[in-house]
């Protein structure tokens, strides 16, 4: 958890300086270097968050791959593409459903105390924050609310 907390101060930085991410982006960098340095102080729970924080951040490199190949001028091309639709489905399928499933998990276990679940509540909120925030690029981008003909008379 510490190399994770040293990540998330790095990318905070990188973030703020080159970036100049979107308000959530900010947020949750923020958040998690508050998080991490909280379960760190707290000596337990620690294995509970390590499992979430690992599986939720296994979309990163995705993430980071479709900055660098855009960056670099791969964009648009067919690997881009396929790693950015890559991403949105593991962040859907890790951030949402198995994220659901550790919040389930947090609240009901009773050792946990109430600061690890609005903790883990507060983090799964800002996951769905970026599935909405992904689900409207996906409909803008690729045109998920058009019909078919309209694609075709597009222009004429």
């Amino acid at each position: 958890m510490v190399c994770s907390l040293g990540y998330f101060i790095h990318d905070l930085g990188w973030v703020l300086i080159y970036d100049r991410g979107s308000k959530l982006m900010i947020a949750h960098h923020i958040y998690s270097v508050f998080a991490l340095n909280r379960m760190l102080h707290k000596h337990y729970s620690g294995a509970q968050a390590t499992c979430a924080l690992g599986s939720m951040e296994i979309s990163n490199p995705m993430l980071q791959s479709r900055w660098f190949l855009r960056s670099e001028g791969y964009y648009p091309s067919v690997f881009y593409t396929s790693v950015e639709i890559t991403f949105m489905i593991v962040f859907f399928l890790v951030r949402i459903v198995l994220g659901t499933y550790f919040l389930i998990v947090i609240t009901f276990q009773p050792k946990n105390d109430w600061d690890f679940r609005i903790l883990a509540a507060t983090i799964y909120i800002m996951s769905w924050m970026f599935m909405i925030n992904i689900t409207k690029y996906l409909i803008t981008k690729y045109g998920l609310g058009h019909k078919p003909h309209d694609l075709r008379t597009k222009g004429t």
